[in-house]
């Protein structure tokens, strides 16, 4: 019995990690394309977009946000990098077990 309530935390971590992991692919995804396309976007501009673009689930001023170049708006036709990370809790399902234990996830999208 106990061997198996550790595989079901286990899978229930593994899927609170990996859905946090896509929903910070697309919110680097949403500023980078906001950094490209936007008139006059400075970094700031392009990470409240990052944060906008989280759900109910994420603090928004947990995310870390970097922009590369770091001044923007940048030329037409130049790359842009827009790298966020937060930390996510680990055995989300009753955090008090671990308590303070947390695994920083990081993404990173280039557009040009």
């Amino acid at each position: 019995m106990p061997v198996f309530f550790l595989m079901v935390a286990g899978t229930i971590q593994f899927g609170h990690i990996y859905t946090s992991l896509i929903v910070l692919r697309s919110a680097s995804a949403v500023a980078a394309r906001a950094a490209v396309l936007g008139t006059n976007q400075n970094a700031t501009q392009v990470c409240n977009a990052a944060r906008g673009a989280l759900n109910s689930q994420f603090d928004p001023s947990l995310l870390e946000c970097t922009t590369s170049p770091v001044s923007l708006p940048v030329a037409s036709g130049t790359q842009v990098t827009v790298t966020v990370a937060y930390p996510v809790p680990l055995f989300s399902v009753g955090s008090s077990v671990i308590p303070g234990s947390v695994w920083r996830l990081t993404t990173e999208t280039t557009m040009q």
